[in-house]
């Protein structure tokens, strides 16, 4: 062999050089999240499409302005048919007073009770007699229940 080969398998000292790592730069990069980016373009809205989303919010909110006035004034007629229904009651219940007032001043006159009983067949007495009770020796405690300790002790102390 007339010529050394550059590399041998059979000495790596003698002929080929001493292999090193080589380290291959990282390349220096950073990911920053973000949005991808666009393929199609925003649809911008026309004119129209917003007039008529306008026309629909604006009846939207007269519809709920309508339904809350109807349901105002349907609460206060209820409220008038009632008031008068009351009215008219109050109204019958003095005219009722009133004529039991006067049905009372009739029923109760002396004349008129004295005449009744004359038709009946009644008669005054001719003498009255009046009977005094003595004051009951039955006693009660604060709370309005019967106490028979003190109703005991009253009767002694009269005697009883």
């Amino acid at each position: 062999m007339g010529a050394a080969p550059a590399y041998s398998l059979y000495n790596s000292r003698a002929t080929a050089p001493a292999r090193t790592r080589q380290h291959m730069p990282k390349p220096s990069f950073q990911v920053i999240p973000g949005k991808a980016p666009r393929t199609q373009s925003v649809p911008t809205a026309s004119p129209a499409a917003f007039a008529l989303k306008l026309t629909v919010v604006v009846l939207l909110v007269l519809t709920v302005v309508a339904c809350v006035r109807l349901s105002l004034s349907s609460a206060t007629a209820a409220t008038a048919m009632e008031s008068q229904k009351l009215s008219a009651s109050i109204e019958d219940a003095r005219s009722n007073g009133a004529a039991l007032e006067v049905s009372l001043g009739s029923l109760t006159n002396p004349t008129r009770v004295r005449d009744q009983a004359k038709a009946l067949g009644m008669v005054a007495p001719e003498t009255t007699s009046v009977i005094t009770l003595d004051e009951d020796i039955v006693m009660t405690d604060q709370a309005g229940n019967l106490s028979l300790s003190s109703s005991v002790e009253a009767a002694h102390e009269r005697g009883v």
